[in-house]
């Protein structure tokens, strides 16, 4: 699946709260080192408000707001007022009343908090279990609306947080309890990322707090790092929903280079992170970030298999200032394009494909540019990325015409993510474009489309 490159890259602006959110997962942050362990990854002074300056958290009943930072004894039973555990109502166990007599002689237990967990997680979002009036131990099914599954989960997602909340401050400062501990944290730590992903804009602020509340409690924990992983998997997957936003690839990087620093023998999870994280900021034409990822991938993580990805994307980097050498390919109609042969004029590389919805788009505003300059001024080399030749005869064609010259590898061994571009200077997505001067020095390896004119402007003038 390749990365398509966007019109432009620059940082856009979201609503205060998600920019906030943003900077407390380090963007924005300047002047100091985003992997620098000792720092943290954010520095937290208040979890996100919402938009009148209010700061909400889900309270556990008798539990701080925050268990895992502030943990606190129980309440003894003195203290305790009869409730309904409307919990059960929504997710399928008996509408309750538990006086506080009842509960300090038979107290929630941490396994027996899990095991509601579990069963939360277990029934089916569309249905509920409402008791029976005079028969005690039965329940009728009752089938969810459409539009009322969405809120059901919400509040599902909500209680589970709670649960785990209150397992978290009974366990914390036991040892001989620690595998309950864990089994709480994973279990919130993945219903914030649900309800992250589901809009909730302040689960990635408190997402960030446990996770560095428990890499501080112990960095060596399965909690810390299942906390962290969930951290790295929430910034990635609004990188991908957000593609064309630089913040969201930002944190998505600098939370992958934290976790490879602090976690380091997970190598799967730090060589997949690093390389995602990696290609997102490449696509958008953030190139110092993305080489931060792969220069950590390639030095520490060598004979990882994306290592090699890592290897041919600097390369690629590394062009620039420097002499078009390892370049070339054939031609549809036979002969060879070779760098020596572009040298006495500018040149463009345009790495494409057919089926690029964005080099579609970007396709009238690039024949423009190109023929306004003209031939007789500049070289546009298109370089075939998907192997269509159908795509190619009708790009060479006049109504599409726009490159000088044209590399098409037609070997099946040399087509898709076995073209020799990809393979060699680790181009994942199209259209991406060089800029190359008169004296064959690379220019710029990330042409911005709305910028092609001024900076092809630039280097004919030279």
């Amino acid at each position: 699946m390749k990365l398509w490159k966007p019109s432009h890259s620059r940082i856009f602006c979201l609503n205060s709260a998600l920019a906030a959110t943003l900077v407390l997962l380090g963007c924005g942050q300047s002047g100091s080192d985003p992997t620098e362990p000792s720092s943290g990854l954010v520095t937290l002074s208040a979890p996100i408000a919402d938009d009148e300056g209010n700061v909400t958290f889900t309270e556990v009943e008798g539990y701080p707001k925050s268990a895992m930072l502030d943990p606190v004894a129980e309440p003894s039973g003195s203290e305790r007022q009869p409730f309904v555990r409307e919990q059960d109502r929504m997710n399928g166990g008996p509408v309750r009343t538990v006086s506080a007599e009842a509960v300090v002689e038979n107290p929630a237990t941490p396994e027996s908090i899990l095991e509601e967990i579990a069963q939360l997680r277990a029934t089916p979002n569309d249905v509920i279990r409402n008791p029976i009036a005079g028969k005690p131990g039965q329940f009728e099914e009752i089938k969810l609306q459409p539009n009322q599954i969405d809120a059901e989960q919400t509040r599902r997602l909500q209680k589970i947080v709670e649960l785990a909340m209150e397992v978290i401050g009974k366990t914390f400062q036991d040892q001989t309890q620690e595998q309950y501990f864990s089994s709480a944290v994973v279990y919130l730590a993945e219903t914030r990322l649900q309800l992250a992903l589901k809009g909730d804009e302040s689960q990635a602020a408190l997402m960030a707090e446990d996770a560095e509340a428990l890499f501080k409690r112990d960095e060596s924990s399965f909690a810390a790092v299942e906390s962290s992983f969930k951290l790295l998997q929430l910034t990635g997957a609004k990188a991908q929903e957000h593609g064309d936003e630089a913040q969201w690839s930002v944190a998505f990087a600098r939370q992958a280079r934290m976790f490879a620093e602090r976690f380091p023998q997970e190598t799967s999870r730090v060589t997949v992170g690093l390389t995602k994280s990696g290609q997102q900021c490449d696509a958008l034409g953030l190139t110092d970030e993305a080489r931060r990822c792969y220069e950590i991938l390639v030095q520490r993580y060598p004979e990882a298999p994306f290592a090699q990805v890592a290897t041919a994307a600097l390369r690629r980097f590394d062009l620039v200032g420097k002499p078009l050498t390892n370049f070339g390919g054939p031609s549809p109609g036979g002969g060879v394009v070779q760098a020596d042969d572009l040298i006495g004029k500018p040149t463009l590389v345009v790495f494409w494909a057919g089926d690029s919805q964005e080099f579609a788009a970007a396709l009238p505003q690039l024949r423009a540019v190109t023929q306004t300059v003209g031939s007789d001024r500049m070289n546009v080399v298109a370089v075939n990325m998907d192997g269509n030749q159908q795509s190619m005869s009708q790009l060479a064609s006049s109504g599409n015409a726009f490159a000088t010259h044209h590399i098409f590898f037609d070997a099946a061994q040399l087509q898709g993510a076995r073209n020799p571009f990809e393979q060699f200077y680790g181009l994942t997505h199209v259209p991406s474009m060089w800029l190359v001067d008169a004296q064959g020095v690379v220019r710029n390896v990330h042409v911005d489309i709305n910028e092609l004119g001024e900076q092809l402007a630039a280097v004919i003038s030279e």
